[in-house]
């Protein structure tokens, strides 16, 4: 819409401006066609009307701009708000979310700190949303705690493997996770030959949370 709206903007700027050339033309033109005894007369008299049609056009034409310059403002700010609630939404999980991302296989039990510092490393490089064993992380999921040797996601019990599926930028997202001195390479350092498997995936997606 706002697009559409721009377009007849110009248009109308692209009319008037044709206006303001055909009418200098034809004043040009009938000063040609008069004869000599009241030539100067006529000639002061179109060059006064052409300078008052040119003044009047010139003003529609900033008005014209100037209202472009506001729509342009207006469809900005829209886009900014459209933007700000769909991160909000992303957030909530209230919608559903589709697109390319990664799958971390994560074989073996670990302390839930660990889960807590992958999560974290995912959404600072841009991640738009992350589920681990199929449950959406939201800003109403509770953290991630330990109950005996298992951890705990919202009260839900999390039983190796844990799957971490990552929605965004495939390659940002797997190279923020390998990266020297990244999360993965610290988690196996911490837990020797851990078997995990990393993978990017084309299309990946995440149902909006019931709640």
């Amino acid at each position: 819409m706002n697009k559409r709206i721009s377009i007849v903007i110009y248009s109308m700027i692209g009319i008037v401006i044709g206006l303001l050339i055909v009418q200098q033309f034809n004043t040009l033109r009938k000063l040609d066609r008069n004869d000599s005894r009241d030539t100067n007369y006529n000639a002061f008299r179109a060059i006064k009307v052409l300078q008052e049609n040119n003044r009047n056009l010139s003003a529609e034409i900033d008005t014209l701009r100037e209202k472009l310059k506001q729509y342009t403002s207006q469809a900005q700010k829209i886009n900014v708000l459209q933007e700000d609630i769909k991160k909000n939404q992303l957030i909530a999980g209230t919608v559903s979310v589709s697109g390319p991302g990664i799958l971390l296989k994560i074989e073996r039990t670990i302390d839930a700190v660990w889960m807590v510092d992958l999560v974290n490393e995912l959404f600072s490089v841009g991640a738009e949303a992350i589920a681990i064993n199929g449950i959406r992380l939201t800003n109403d999921t509770l953290g991630f705690s330990h109950v005996g040797q298992q951890i705990t996601l919202g009260g839900v019990t999390l039983a190796a493997p844990y799957l971490v599926t990552a929605i965004g930028k495939a390659d940002t997202l797997k190279d923020a996770l390998e990266q020297s001195g990244g999360i993965l390479k610290r988690l196996q350092a911490q837990y020797p030959a851990l078997p995990l498997t990393l993978t990017k995936e084309i299309n990946l997606k995440m149902s909006a949370n019931p709640n």
